[in-house]
């Protein structure tokens, strides 16, 4: 609570088997994290973001296939 995200930018990690990491559609600062009901019915954490209405874009560096390791590359591919 309380970062400044970008869009795009991993706000949240799962490590279960079929799941991917959560990315933040609007950049913003975070104001609160929170149970939700979801449309099954259920509940989730839901992290809230106000957004700043600038909708900066969050870039990763450059990752070189040739002379990056596997793991290197898996990572940057899950990411």
């Amino acid at each position: 609570v309380g970062d400044t995200v970008t869009r795009g930018q991993k706000i949240a990690d799962n490590t279960d088997c079929l799941s991917a990491p959560v990315h933040s559609s609007i950049s913003g600062k975070v104001k609160k994290i929170e149970t939700k009901l979801l449309a099954d019915g259920s509940t989730g954490q839901c992290i809230i973001i106000e957004g700043d209405g600038q909708n900066i874009e969050s870039f990763m560096p450059k990752l070189d296939p040739f002379t990056c390791s596997k793991t290197e590359a898996l990572e940057r591919v899950r990411e």
